[in-house]
This record gives C-alpha cells, structure tokens and sequence, in this order.
C-alpha cells in the first residue's frame, strides 16, 4: 500500500540511472557497476555485445565476424551520452577502424529499426526481445570484455521494505541474469 512501482526505464542512459540512484530518486537500478562509495550491488550476470546487420547485408551469412569488417561500413551507434558509445569508440580505436557512422541514438529499439532499415550496422547488447525484425545477430570474433551487470542500490539512503525484500531476493538468487538469458535460449556462446 505504498507506493511501490517497478519501472523499465530504456530512456535513461548510465549518466542518468546512477544520477538517479545517488540522488534517491530510485531504490535500485540494474546497471553496469556504479563506482560510488555511496552504492552496494550484487553481480548477475553477463550481457553479450554482438553485432546487429540487415537481413540482406553482406555480413549477414556470417555467424562471427572479426569487427575489421566494418572499417568504413555504414554503422549506427550510441549517441555519446551512453556508455556503450565509449566502449564502441574504444574498440574500434584499438582495432584501428573506422566506421562511417550514419546516426546514432541513446534508445536500442532505434538501432534495431535503423539496421533494418539498412541505414548500417550496429554494435549491441544482446536484444532481451530476440532478434529484431529484418536483422541477423552475430557473434562478434574479437576480444571484447564482457559487459557486466549488476543490481545496485544506494547504502546512504532508506530503503522501502519492498525494494529491500526484491534486492535480497535477487542476491540470494544469484546470476538471475544469466539464468533468464539460459532460460530465454539468448546466450550465443
């Protein structure tokens, strides 16, 4: 009886979420690691990065493709407010390629309408969806750290009995993540 939601916040990147949590403005937040003496998290698993192409492109036979590919390609990616826009710059810095980035975009399900649209390629987070319509999933071949993900929440701020009660649940739970992506048939590995 208090007011107690869960929300699915796809429009707020990293920046905002852990903006959000440090403020109390949310009890929890599943997210990257949020590097804060202020927040506690607990580990659940790991988000695949592959790679998102039209289903006509000339990638799409492929199951892995070594990111070298996409030197010049068209791609779509993250706008910079977003963490992943760092890791993708970084990658292809060290890869010494350069993508010819078309558009880019904060929300996921823009990427998947822009790839299948065949506006370019993108670099993702495994689609928790499937796969988007009109697009392949491919495996990247490259060495690429695997985003991990937590449950994190603010140890300086009251914590509602709910927040509290689903947080326990998840840590004693362990990789939920992991364990919905098994379920789900999503891991590629």
């Amino acid at each position: 009886r208090v007011d107690v939601r869960l929300q699915f916040n796809q429009e707020a990147t990293y920046a905002q979420l852990r903006e959000q949590l440090l403020a109390g403005k949310v009890d929890l937040i599943f997210a990257t690691e949020v590097d804060d003496p202020r927040t506690a998290s607990s580990y659940i698993g790991d988000h695949q990065i592959v790679l998102l192409v039209p289903l006509g492109h000339r990638l799409a036979r492929y199951d892995e493709v070594d990111l070298r590919e996409l030197d010049q390609e068209d791609f779509i990616s993250f706008d910079t407010n977003c963490q992943l826009r760092g890791v993708t710059d970084q990658i292809f810095r060290k890869l010494d390629i350069r993508p010819n980035i078309t558009a880019e975009t904060a929300q996921d399900l823009i990427i998947y309408g822009l790839v299948a649209a065949s506006h370019g390629v993108a670099i993702i987070p495994y689609p928790l969806g499937g796969v988007p319509y009109n697009t392949k999933i491919i495996r990247i071949a490259n060495d690429i750290p695997p985003r991990r993900l937590y449950l994190t929440w603010n140890k300086d701020q009251y914590l509602p009995p709910a927040a509290e009660y689903f947080r326990d649940f998840i840590v004693r739970s362990g990789e939920v993540f992991t364990q919905f992506l098994k379920k789900q048939g999503h891991v590629l590995l």
